[in-house]
């Protein structure tokens, strides 16, 4: 159920910013830019980084929050999220469907997301 709500919650504010912003895409406004893949919707905030970002520090919150983990065992955790993380904002900006600001807003509503229904929605 907390994964619903997670998912309903984070497909809400991704779409309502989308249409509050309404930013193009990199190649809608410059034609230097070549994309690699093609999207005709609005490119802020990222909905790839938005929709990855909350999946994987809600698993991470998930899983260290009610086990007894080591430091080791956190620190490693944290930089694989953090890696995944990363690989997806940077997979975004190559493709040329994001600027680097449209990825790093969709990580951060994304980590807010996380972090305020780990605390205060999980049962």
């Amino acid at each position: 159920m907390h994964y619903a709500l997670l998912i309903s919650t984070m497909m809400f504010f991704m779409t309502l910013m989308k249409m509050l912003i309404q930013l193009p895409r990199p190649y809608q406004f410059s034609p230097d830019i070549i994309p690699i893949t093609c999207s005709a919707q609005f490119g802020d905030p990222s909905g790839t980084t938005l929709r990855s970002t909350t999946m994987l520090v809600s698993l991470f919150l998930d899983f260290v929050h009610d086990k007894r983990v080591s430091l080791g065992q956190y620190l490693v955790c944290l930089g694989i999220t953090a890696a995944s993380v990363a690989s997806v904002m940077w997979s975004r900006v190559y493709l040329a469907s994001h600027t680097i600001n449209q990825v790093l807003f969709g990580g951060a509503i994304a980590v807010l997301i996380s972090l305020y229904m780990h605390n205060s929605v999980k049962p």
